[in-house]
């Protein structure tokens, strides 16, 4: 599933904006933009801790190569819902190892969200633990690829075709067939 708004154009959007007021409503109008959080999904499994407001995540694994991550995410309240659209840019669709080594701190700082929503700081550190644990425990459960602990076997090649020309004169065309001249 593609994302709602992809993380360059948010960025763009917030580094048009300098009033706090604009960029909390543009928080609000991205996470709007959210697809609807499935009900089987916001168990309390699926629950983040930590936050005020209620949030459910959940990801599931998109086969590769290269392996993948889709998350997907839901809160009661729209702030929240808008710190989830940002998440969910940054760290949907790519591997374990592109998620944990993102620099999230720098994208908040980049979009200033620490000073936009300080009372929701808690929550978002717990949601960013999250993501960045599903994805370690993704990558730890990745098969290793196999080591060849032994030679390959030697296959013999096919007779060129001047090599097979010289042998049918010869008589023998190189399928084990005597054949006689005429």
């Amino acid at each position: 599933m593609p994302l709602a708004v992809p993380l360059h154009e948010i960025r763009d959007e917030f580094a048009d904006l300098d009033d706090p007021v604009d960029r909390t409503t543009y928080l609000i109008e991205v996470g709007r933009t959210l697809p609807p959080l499935a009900d089987q999904l916001k168990t309390e499994e699926n629950r983040v801790l930590g936050c005020q407001a209620r949030v459910w995540l959940s990801a599931t694994e998109r086969p590769g190569p290269p392996r993948t991550l889709e998350f997907f995410a839901d809160s009661d309240a729209q702030i929240v819902k808008g710190l989830i659209a940002v998440l969910l840019a940054a760290y949907s669709e790519k591997t374990p190892a592109e998620i944990v080594a993102f620099p999230i701190d720098k994208l908040f700082s980049e979009l200033k969200l620490p000073a936009l929503v300080p009372m929701r700081s808690n929550g978002l550190t717990a949601m960013v633990r999250r993501i960045q644990s599903i994805a370690k425990l993704a990558a730890d459960s990745q098969p290793s690829l196999p080591v060849a602990t032994q030679s390959l076997p030697l296959v013999p090649l096919k007779p060129r075709a001047t090599d097979a020309a010289a042998e049918c004169a010869g008589g023998s065309c190189g399928d084990g067939i005597k054949r006689e001249r005429s």
